[in-house]
């Protein structure tokens, strides 16, 4: 912890750190890891358009159940395979995020934060862009009842369907079916995975790698916060992405370090964050909503917030 702690020594907010998050190019050492990490990315705004238009089998699922037929399963059936296809993409799409997502940790976390953050702008920025996906990605199927519903219902009716279907019209059978049901039984499922590959990967590393790791994530919000405050970009989207990657590193930190994000002693200047949530911009109502939902993501999703540890004044701010 002191090794993490030192990383912010130097002044009130310590030493400046800046990530050009607008016109960064990745330098030849990054090239090949960010070449397959952006070609996982490409794939992530497409994911967030299926998510945010996604349309469950609600009426069709109440009536299969309600007045059974197989003419109605059948019905309900047929609309559930586009969907369940869709849920799937969803599911394959996390494991190929957490692998690059591994990769760049593992190489941001070989030297102490403010080195890698710096020397390795290129990457540090696609860190930052898996971590607003996560937040978006598990944002909005918080807000859809219907994903769960609909694979729900898939699970229970698949036995039956084995056997008057034929296996090349049932794609995502038993084995998959139950990691998939797994998957999306979180309220949180994309940050479930990142969480459960920094752990694993962490296994098998010394102490000085674990706490680059949880010190990399720190120095992260705190960068991000200070990007904001000293109005480093004078895009609105650009802050907006500082403020869900800088909420992003504040929850992974604190459900991955054992102390947490919110104790007395932590690195990151948490008030100051949470403050800058608060008063972003709220004049602007679409902006105001943004933020918002970022203070109910770290209200409801941190792992540490009530406990013992946390100040009072700093459970307060999230009321």
């Amino acid at each position: 912890m002191g090794a993490i702690l030192s990383l912010f020594q130097g002044g009130e907010k310590g030493e400046k750190i800046i990530i050009d998050f607008e016109n960064v190019v990745p330098s030849p050492e990054e090239q090949e890891l960010y070449s397959s990490v952006e070609q996982c990315l490409q794939k992530s705004s497409k994911i967030l358009q299926e998510i945010s238009e996604y349309k469950g089998c609600e009426d069709l699922i109440r009536k299969a159940i309600s007045q059974v037929s197989p003419e109605n399963e059948e019905e309900c059936w047929k609309a559930l395979i586009p969907r369940v296809d869709i849920l799937y993409e969803f599911y394959e799409f996390s494991n190929q995020l957490k692998d690059r997502f591994i990769e760049i940790i593992r190489v941001l976390s070989q030297a102490e934060a403010k080195l890698s953050l710096v020397n390795y702008q290129a990457l540090s920025k696609q860190l930052g862009l898996v971590l607003d996906f996560v937040l978006q990605f598990d944002n909005k199927k918080l807000g859809n009842s219907s994903i769960q519903n609909d694979f729900s219902y898939y699970r229970r009716t698949l036995n039956r369907m084995k056997g008057v279907k034929k296996d090349s019209d049932i794609k995502i059978r038993d084995e998959t079916a139950n990691k998939m049901s797994m998957f999306f039984a979180y309220s949180s499922p994309m940050m479930k995975v990142l969480t459960e590959a920094v752990n694993e990967f962490t296994k098998g590393v010394n102490e000085e790698i674990k706490d680059n790791i949880s010190g990399l994530l720190c120095t992260l919000a705190n960068t991000c916060n200070d990007m904001v405050y000293f109005g480093t970009f004078s895009k609105v989207e650009t802050n907006l992405f500082c403020l869900r990657v800088m909420t992003g590193s504040i929850i992974l930190n604190d459900i991955i370090s054992p102390l947490g994000s919110f104790h007395k002693k932590t690195p990151i200047r948490i008030k100051e964050c949470i403050m800058q949530l608060k008063n972003y911009n709220q004049e602007d109502p679409l902006i105001c909503e943004t933020t918002k939902s970022l203070l109910d993501t770290l209200r409801f999703t941190s792992k540490h917030i009530q406990d013992p540890e946390t100040p009072g004044y700093i459970k307060a701010l999230l009321i």
